[in-house]
Order: structure tokens, then sequence, then C-alpha cells
């Protein structure tokens, strides 16, 4: 059981389309699947991943779509929400999707023509000496150009392996903090220890000299009790 999400992720994988010109030749189906990867916090303070497969179907009209066209599909995450449910034994997500379907690139080729004018010999059937040759009439210049807008194609990470690098992170700096405290204690527990034998010796000290000071004593009033008994003889 969950008892707070710690992070969710998402990506799109398996990317694929197909036409229907039965249906509607001007649409086509979109399949997928979106993969999760849900980071959570059970109720004994473990974190733990859980990973799903969600798989979509989406119907997209393109208008002027022919079966002949080469198209590639790209899509996208847009947004991403989660909340617990059922007492947290399951996490409900909400992902939002981009899909675009964009025509496949072609080489367009582009000639240019350059003509030579020459005048025409009046009454005369023949042909000139030099007759042009065909090459310097027409000439093909041929240019291929590249449409420059590819989609940007960014590397997703391997997130399993970053979501169990800060996971780790977070373990072990669980276990710092513990050990601190841990060693907190144990240094308090050293210094009311020390001070407990201090004040023991310190007490056995003044016991010591309490015994001390009471024989003196004894010792004193027997002193005095023999003077007093010699006084009395002597009268």
């Amino acid at each position: 059981m969950a008892i707070l999400v710690r992070k969710v992720t998402a990506e799109i994988a398996n990317l694929d389309f197909e036409f229907i010109p039965k249906a509607d030749p001007n649409q086509i189906i979109v399949k997928g699947d979106i993969v999760t990867h849900t980071s959570y916090v059970t109720n004994t303070g473990l974190v733990r991943q859980q990973n799903d497969i969600a798989p979509f179907t989406v119907t997209l009209e393109i208008p002027g779509l022919t079966p002949e066209m080469n198209l590639k599909v790209n899509g996208n995450i847009k947004h991403i929400s989660h909340r617990l449910i059922n007492n947290g034994s399951q996490v409900e997500h909400q992902i939002i999707i981009s899909i675009t379907v964009v025509p496949e690139l072609r080489d367009i080729q582009i000639t240019k023509h350059f003509l030579i004018r020459h005048e025409e010999t009046l009454n005369d059937p023949e042909e000139p000496e030099q007759k042009p040759e065909f090459k310097t009439l027409i000439n093909e210049d041929t240019e291929q150009k590249e449409e420059n807008n590819k989609p940007e194609i960014i590397p997703i990470p391997n997130l399993e392996l970053l979501i169990e690098e800060k996971v780790q992170k977070f373990l072990e700096e669980i276990e710092e903090s513990l050990a601190k405290e841990f060693e907190i204690k144990l240094e308090k527990k050293i210094q009311d220890q020390i001070a407990r034998l201090k004040a023991e010796e310190h007490k056995t000290e003044l016991e010591k000299k309490l015994q001390l000071s009471r024989k003196y004593e004894n010792i004193l009033k027997k002193s005095i009790q023999q003077q007093r008994k010699g006084f009395k003889i002597k009268g």
C-alpha cells in the first residue's frame, strides 16, 4: 500500500499507423503503447517502483490523404498527473499525448534552361557550317534540395536507471542520517556515564572524609573524657 507517490514518468512506444480507405480515405488509425514508471513510498517506509503499459488507439483525419503517401507518425507526452485511490492500493494516471503525422521527406529536382538565340539566314536553304550542339542550347543544372523540416528527435534516457540512482541516493541519505543520530545518542550516553562516575567518585570522597572526621571526633571525645577523669582524681 502506498502513502506517497514520489514521481511518475511516461513514454510512448510501439507507435504505428494504418490506412482505412474503405471507411474513410482521409483517415488513418494510430496505435501505440504508453509506458509509465511510478516511484512510490509504502506504509513501511520502503521506496518501490512499478512499470505499467497502457495501449491506445486514435483515429486522425487528414484531407487529401492517399494510401500511396509515405507518412511518419510522431508522438510525445504533453502532461502527466496522478493521484492515490482505493486507500492507496492503486495509483490513477492522467496522461495527455500529442500525435503528429507528416509526409515523408522527398528530393525535389530543379532544372534550369539556358537558350542561345541565333539569326536566321534568308534565301539560304543550306544549314550553317557549325550547327550549335544540343548541349549548348539546353544546359541542365540539376540540384537536389532537401527540406530541412525534420522533427527534432530527443533521446529518451534510461528512466529505470535514473530512478534506481535516485532511490539509492535517498537510501544512502537515510542511512547517513540514522548513523549521525546514533552517534549523537551514543556520545550523550558516554557523557552521562562520565558525569555519573564523577558524581559517584565525588560522593565516595566525601563519605571517606566524613568517616575520617567522625573518627577524629571520637578520638577527641575520648581524649576530653580522659582529661576530665584526671582532673577529678587530683581534686
